[in-house]
């Protein structure tokens, strides 16, 4: 079968400090990933119940899950999952869900079983993720794109930089202005 994407993120917007590394990390490496900042123009205006049932039920070869308390309490994480969870049933139980458990989260998954086999990591390892599922789909070494890309990859400063830290930086680059001549 001819999947539009090799895989689906699904999770909670809190958790999008995850979601967003490893989507841009997947894209670099070369594969077509489903992330919702990827496709704004094409989910404006759609009705997002009808398209994100066809993304998790059968545009999706694998579907990462990045499950937290917030992913299970909210609404469209249910409705993602609920697609995922009944194309699992329909192929019999085929590998095609990944979940991905945050931060020691071990609540229970409302609609998956507790035999399937996650990756638990904390929010700051999501390098993790990507590596797994580039070995998952077969990739030898995980930190070689297929192609080279012109998109760099972003960082992520999860403290923002201090006026104090910033005064001092343009203290350091003006006395050391001499030593670039």
């Amino acid at each position: 079968m001819k999947y539009k994407f090799k895989v689906a993120l699904s999770y909670a917007f809190e958790d999008k400090e995850v979601a967003d590394p490893v989507a841009r990390a997947l894209r670099n490496a070369g594969v077509k990933v489903f992330y919702d900042d990827f496709y704004e123009e094409e989910l404006w205006g759609e009705d997002l119940s009808i398209l994100l049932k066809n993304v998790y039920f059968s545009d999706s070869q694998y579907c990462i899950m990045i499950v937290s308390h917030h992913y299970v309490n909210k609404m469209w994480s249910s409705h993602e999952r609920q697609q995922a969870t009944e194309r699992m049933i329909k192929e019999k139980g085929k590998t095609y869900l990944l979940p991905v458990r945050l931060d020691d989260f071990d609540g229970e998954i409302p609609g998956l079983s507790g035999s399937i086999g996650y990756l638990s990591v904390r929010k700051t390892e999501y390098q993790k993720i990507v590596d797994a599922f580039l070995r998952k789909i077969g990739r030898k070494d995980p930190s070689k794109p297929i192609y080279k890309t012109t998109e760099k990859p972003i960082k992520i400063n999860k403290y923002p930089i201090s006026k104090r830290s910033l005064l001092a930086r343009k203290r350091n680059n003006s006395s050391n202005r001499h030593l670039k001549k």
